[in-house]
């Protein structure tokens, strides 16, 4: 079954850096490398900042799929970033289910 597929990957480990990571893009509201701090950055980048991902270099065609209650991106942010690739025939497709979520990709049958 679906639910004993998922758990048999589930919970899956993660870099605490890793979440780190999506956090600080989440808060500052921009796709940008791992931010070592002001000195770390100074060191790996040449920058006190994070250097930004520059998305339009990303030219092969991309979709992406969410649900219309999905708890880790907005139907805004995802336009936003998909329209920001280098790709015109880039898109996002929302599920008309509004019980799908970003986790129903794991474990829902229908996905």
């Amino acid at each position: 079954s679906a639910i004993r597929a998922a758990y048999n990957h589930l919970p899956s480990p993660v870099s605490g850096r890793l979440v780190a990571h999506i956090g600080k893009m989440a808060r500052d509201d921009q796709c940008q490398m791992y931010d070592f701090g002001s000195k770390g950055n100074v060191i790996k980048y040449g920058t006190k900042n994070p250097k930004l991902y520059y998305l339009g270099n990303v030219t092969v065609p991309c979709m992406g799929v969410i649900g219309p209650t999905d708890e880790a991106i907005t139907a805004q942010n995802a336009e936003r970033t998909f329209g920001e690739l280098g790709n015109s025939k880039s898109f996002t497709y929302q599920v008309n289910r509004s019980d799908f979520t970003h986790s129903d990709f794991m474990i829902d049958d229908e996905a």
